[in-house]
Formats: C-alpha cells, sequence, structure tokens
C-alpha cells in the first residue's frame, strides 16, 4: 500500500508542477502579445484622441520585438509545457519477470479491448447481474469508453501500455496494479488489482441505439410491456429493441470493481483465455518457487 501511496502521490505532483509551468507560460505568452498589440494600435491617429494613449511613446520596434520574444520564446515553452501536461512521465523500473509478463498480459486485454466496436463501463456499483432486468425499460446505467490506443494522460516505462477512458475516467492496466485517471478533479488514484473475471455465461443486454456491427442479436423484444410481457398499448410509440449478448470483464481492485462491457463476446471468449493462461503461468511458478 505504501508503494500505491507513493507512486498516486509522485503521478500527482508532477501533474501539478506541469500544470503551473502551463499556466506562467501561457500567461507570459498572452501578456507578450497584448504588449505587441497596444504597441502597434498606439501608432494609429484615432486613438491619440485619448489621453492615454497620447502619452504613449512606443514605435514599431517594441512591437517586433514583443512579437520575436513571444513566438522564439514564450511560445515555444507553453506548447512544450501543453504537450507535458498530458505525459507524467514516472518511469516504472521493475526487474521482477512475474510483473513484466503481467503488464505484457494487460497489454494483450487493453489491445482487444481497443478494438471492439461497443466497449462500455458499468457506472453503477453494483454488479450488471443483479442490475439487469427483463423488463425492456430497465436499460444499465454505463459510459462508452472513447476508442483509443494512446492515452490522453499516459505513463512512461520499460514495457509500452495502453489506456482506455471515459469523458469521466481513464483506466490503465499496469501489471499487478490499477491506475486510474479522473477527468474532473485532474487526479490520479492507483489500486491494487487483485484479480480479473471474465464472465463466460455472456451478459444479455438490451440495446436501445444503433447496433454494433461485431455484436450477435439475440432477439428483439418490445420496448414498453405489460405484467403479461406483451405489448403495452398505452404507448403509442411502442416499438422493438433488440437484446444483444455482451461479453462482461470484470477488474477486481482492493477498493472496487470496474466491470466492462464488450459488444464483441467472441473477443471476450479470447481475453477470457488470456486470464486463465496467465492465471496458469502464475501458479506454476508459485509452486516451482514452492519446491525449490
Amino acid at each position: 500500500m505504501t508503494e500505491l501511496k507513493n507512486l498516486e502521490e509522485k503521478l500527482n505532483s508532477n501533474l501539478n508542477r506541469i500544470s503551473i509551468i502551463r499556466i506562467v507560460s501561457w500567461s507570459t505568452f498572452v501578456i507578450f502579445w497584448t504588449f505587441s498589440f497596444w504597441t502597434i494600435c498606439q501608432q494609429t491617429i484615432w486613438l491619440h484622441n485619448f489621453q492615454f494613449f497620447a502619452n504613449l511613446r512606443l514605435d514599431y520596434y517594441l512591437f517586433f520585438f514583443g512579437l520575436l520574444v513571444s513566438y522564439t520564446i514564450i511560445f515555444p515553452i507553453a506548447r512544450y509545457a501543453d504537450r507535458r501536461r498530458i505525459i507524467s512521465n514516472i518511469i516504472l523500473e521493475s526487474e521482477d519477470e512475474e510483473h513484466t509478463k503481467f503488464l505484457e498480459f494487460c497489454n494483450i486485454i487493453n489491445k482487444r479491448l481497443s478494438t471492439t466496436k461497443k466497449c462500455l463501463l458499468v457506472e453503477s456499483s453494483e454488479s450488471a447481474y443483479y442490475k439487469y432486468s427483463a423488463g425492456a425499460s430497465e436499460l444499465l446505467d454505463t459510459t462508452e469508453f472513447r476508442q483509443r490506443i494512446n492515452s490522453t494522460y499516459r505513463i512512461s516505462s520499460k514495457t509500452t501500455h495502453y489506456s482506455f477512458e471515459t469523458d469521466a475516467v481513464q483506466i490503465t492496466l499496469l501489471g499487478s496494479m490499477v491506475l486510474i485517471f479522473h477527468w474532473r478533479s485532474r487526479k490520479f488514484s492507483v489500486r491494487q488489482s487483485i484479480n480479473f473475471y471474465g464472465s463466460l455465461e455472456r451478459f444479455h443486454f438490451i440495446w436501445d441505439e444503433q447496433i454494433p456491427v461485431d455484436s450477435q442479436i439475440l432477439q428483439y423484444q418490445w420496448k414498453y410491456t405489460n405484467k403479461n410481457g406483451r405489448p403495452d398499448q398505452r404507448f403509442k410509440d411502442n416499438y422493438q429493441i433488440p437484446t444483444l449478448l455482451f461479453w462482461s470483464f470484470e477488474i477486481e481492485t482492493n477498493e472496487e470493481i470496474l466491470q466492462i462491457l464488450l459488444s464483441d463476446s467472441s473477443m471476450g471468449e479470447d481475453i477470457a483465455k488470456a486470464i486463465e493462461d496467465f492465471k496458469a503461468i502464475v501458479s506454476s511458478n508459485k509452486i516451482s518457487e514452492e519446491g525449490v
């Protein structure tokens, strides 16, 4: 827990420091541009009708000097800080072979998550299996992941890795750790990854939007139904919506369970196989260590 806390503090400290540099550099750039703008404006005749501008004794040399400084010095610094703002450069060094394999395994999952057409994060803390209802109007609270391979806030490490994000959070699997970035608070939180679960019993999910091309349709049912499960005649705009086959992937951490739903259920089976293969490797390593 101490290592997790230290990593979390380093990430947030680095992010805050970069943010300060960014604010100062862009503020200086705006000041120089404002200075250059007023320098050129005071040369116009109509501004001299105002006493304030009549007393100014600025010329074009200062105008060009302001532009030169802003473009050659301040602007590159501001742009550099802007790029550094989206990179938390904490180098994760690890000589642990098991951790390296775990990181590579996480990359397999991340790559496959990024290629599925619909990848949803369950917002509710309740499990999707308990939240799901047979009634078509009972829709699960989810947030769609943006289809990006590289994260907006990323970490440098020996092994390349991938992140997936929503409008609220960004999740990065880092071996035995799960890195979560909260967009609203602009803060990192690090969780200890306890286990991965893949539901081989595929999850039936009611879908009321455009159907993903990689999904499998189980059946159609009416959006509004009565107690007998038949179409409710009170709703004139009642129509049939599909029940899709989604695969449920869960990441259990020391504080919460992150549940992800994939529209490509066959891809979910591939991830489940990768999970089982990795668990088998870890188990065999532990047995060999105990034998020694």
